[in-house]
């Protein structure tokens, strides 16, 4: 019976040794996280990955007054577009200049070319 006993008990125990061992092994060297092959494009937002008409929708729906005329501006919407064209460097005509441009071009000015244009 003691035999039989001891078999079982050293088995138990192999067992058990065999089980902390794995666990420990998998908590001390954890493997690093296996690297990702995608391209740059995958990491950006989806707004820089789509086209620039798709992009100039995004933006009018989050700024609607883009597509107002000057008069039609608040101040801090015609402030915003003065400072825009200062840095352009234009500083006359402000008001006739934003009145001719298209959706494109005030998307271009105020906002700039967006990721996806100014990598290529």
């Amino acid at each position: 019976m003691r035999g039989v006993q001891s078999k079982v008990g050293h088995a138990a125990l192999a067992a058990l040794l065999l089980s902390t061992a794995a666990a420990s092994r998998g908590s001390v060297a954890a493997r690093p996280p296996p690297l990702d092959y995608r391209p740059a494009e995958a990491f950006l937002p989806v707004q820089a990955r789509t086209t620039p008409e798709l992009r100039a929708r995004a933006l009018v729906r989050q700024f609607p007054w883009i597509v107002r005329f000057w008069a039609e501006l608040r101040s801090e919407e015609r402030a915003r577009v003065e400072r825009a064209f200062r840095r352009r460097g234009q500083t006359n005509g402000l008001e006739t200049a934003w009145d001719r441009m298209g959706l494109q071009d005030r998307v271009l000015l105020l906002f700039g070319p967006g990721r996806a244009a100014a990598r290529n």
